[in-house]
């Protein structure tokens, strides 16, 4: 009988040092796409910081939807969909929204009420679903809002 030849270790040395570089350079990737998608919602939530003040809500979630196609395409999609809610609320805030909110305050709307305000916006069951996630988003964030922190004025 034969014995088995002997291994020698730098075979397995090198699959683990393959595996660490390897395992690395992913880890830079994510991270780098995680800090250019956070530039992005940056950079739009410092803007609607100033625009939110001269936008309706209507005109608030437009805008918010448009950059959130963009964003998508040059972000981590998920990440931009995260930001939806945030640059909706920060544009809402802008000014006081009381007399677009009053209407809502002791409203329940069901599930299709956020799909048939998409509508208005071309957001239909022809787009992405991704697409549609952040349309139905950026509504639940306005009624949200108007049902909790839109103020009358004083």
């Amino acid at each position: 009988m034969t014995e088995p030849p002997e291994r020698s270790a730098k075979g397995a040395y090198l699959m683990l040092a393959a595996l660490i570089t390897i395992g690395s350079l992913l880890g830079v990737l994510a991270y780098s796409s995680f800090k250019q998608s956070d530039a992005v919602i940056t950079e739009k939530v410092t803007e609607l910081q100033t625009t939110g003040k001269t936008l309706t809500a209507t005109q608030c979630i437009g805008d918010v939807l448009v950059w959130f196609d963009e964003c998508q395409k040059s972000a981590i999609p998920e990440l931009c969909l995260k930001g939806v809610e945030k640059t909706v609320e920060v544009c809402l805030a802008g000014k006081n929204r009381f007399g677009e909110c009053d209407h809502m305050k002791d409203e329940f709307p069901d599930g299709r009420w956020a799909f048939d305000k998409c509508l208005e916006h071309d957001v239909n069951r022809g787009s992405s679903r991704i697409i549609r996630k952040s349309c139905v988003a950026a509504y639940r964030t306005l009624f949200e809002y108007c049902r909790l922190k839109a103020e009358a004025p004083t």
